[in-house]
């Protein structure tokens, strides 16, 4: 069977957008669920004659269900600014792969005395310090790209931790024998 590297960067591309999709949704999930999860909790806390116990007995939950919230939402943003520095990295190194095919094509200028290769290296150099300042702003955003990214894992773990606690600490006061009324 032959394939074509054209279909491996196809391919490659549709997974990645697969995996994006299925982030969101994630993120999504953990935002929507804990604030039905604090609703839940709320709601119920409403319908019974002392809703003062019971948003007591659930307050860990409900302050677990918040942070769910607000770290996901916190999340969206940190894969939203990790997505620019992603970008910007690429164009970078694009950039700074570009000047390099430049500088490659300009030959380099020895001559006797150096003040005449100077003068004749004048756009040549111009290009390697280009070169230099694109080099350092792809490792700057590489360097922010990584720090975003542990950034976003941090909060999608918090989030997800929030919405796990929130679900099994109601779960937990009944296995010990709590009830709805005091």
């Amino acid at each position: 069977m032959v394939v074509r590297i054209g279909n491996f960067a196809e391919l490659t591309k549709a997974r990645e957008e697969d995996s994006y999709a299925y982030l969101k949704h994630w993120m999504n999930w953990l935002g929507i669920g804990s604030a039905a999860g604090a609703f839940a909790i709320l709601s119920l806390a409403a319908q019974l004659d002392d809703p003062d116990y019971v948003i007591g007995l659930f307050l860990p939950s409900l302050w677990s269900f918040a942070i769910g919230v607000i770290f996901a939402g916190a999340s969206v943003i940190a894969i939203s600014v990790k997505l620019g520095a992603m970008s910007e990295h690429y164009a970078s190194a694009h950039n700074r792969a570009q000047i390099e095919d430049k500088i490659q094509q300009t030959p380099e200028v020895f001559a006797s005395p150096q003040r005449l290769a100077d003068e004749a290296n004048v756009f040549r150099n111009k290009l390697v310090e280009e070169q230099l300042k694109m080099h350092v702003r792809a490792e700057e955003t590489w360097n922010s790209y990584a720090l975003l990214n542990r950034l976003w894992l941090a909060c999608v773990g918090v989030s997800a931790i929030g919405f796990i606690f929130g679900v099994l600490w109601p779960l937990f006061q009944f296995s010990m024998g709590k009830t709805l009324s005091p």
